[in-house]
């Protein structure tokens, strides 16, 4: 253990003030006095025996031991960011298969144009790049609107968990580093869906050949 200290009576309070809601009644409820006890990040006490002799030196006193639900907390958290990673590779997924699709459909669409563009001279690059040029400026027009509808609902739900977490949660907001991912999205999605169809449009080439 290396610190022990009472819970001061407005500490108490403010923990309890979120959920109550009412700061006159808070004021107006028996409140039990408690103690926070800070231990070492390695250590490992006996709370069973500490339950023990603490009943016996002071009657009706209890433990209350968080670790179980921190460790439920920990696993949800970790289970809802693997679920949005699984979400962002299928997003991306869909795109690449969606982007394929889209531009053997052009090509078929476009089949004359193109056999003209080889008589005349032009290369397989050049009409590879006409493609990805349009997928480029589609997938990135896309990805803004994506990201202008959905950072207000994050932003949202980033204010609602302050709201909530009373002393009992760490902080939920995004770091720097995560809002300026957010923000290189749409770039990351258009040069994705680029590269797809440059490479889409250069195997269909090949096999005209």
């Amino acid at each position: 253990m290396t610190d022990a200290a009472p819970l001061p009576h407005e500490k108490l309070a403010a923990l309890l003030a979120p959920w109550l809601g009412n700061p006159d009644l808070v004021k107006d409820l028996p409140l039990p006095a408690l103690i926070d006890v800070t231990v070492e990040p390695n250590a490992r006490p006996d709370l069973v025996d500490l339950q023990t002799r603490l009943a016996a030196a002071v009657p009706g006193a209890s433990i209350d031991d968080h670790r179980l639900w921190l460790a439920r907390l920990i696993d949800l958290g970790r289970t809802v960011a693997a679920t949005a990673i699984a979400i962002v590779v299928l997003v991306g997924l869909v795109c690449g298969v969606t982007v394929i699709y889209a531009t053997r459909t052009g090509m078929s669409v476009h089949a004359e144009v193109i056999e003209v563009l080889h008589l005349i001279g032009a290369t397989d690059d050049y009409i590879a790049r006409q493609f990805a040029a349009r997928a480029f400026s589609l997938a990135f027009k896309g990805g803004l609107a994506g990201l202008v509808l959905t950072a207000p609902v994050l932003a949202a739900v980033v204010l609602e968990s302050r709201r909530i977490e009373g002393g009992f949660l760490a902080d939920l907001s995004l770091p720097n580093y995560g809002w300026a991912a957010c923000a290189a999205l749409p770039l990351v999605a258009a040069l994705l869906a680029m590269a797809t169809a440059r490479i889409t449009v250069h195997s269909t080439l090949a096999r005209l050949v």
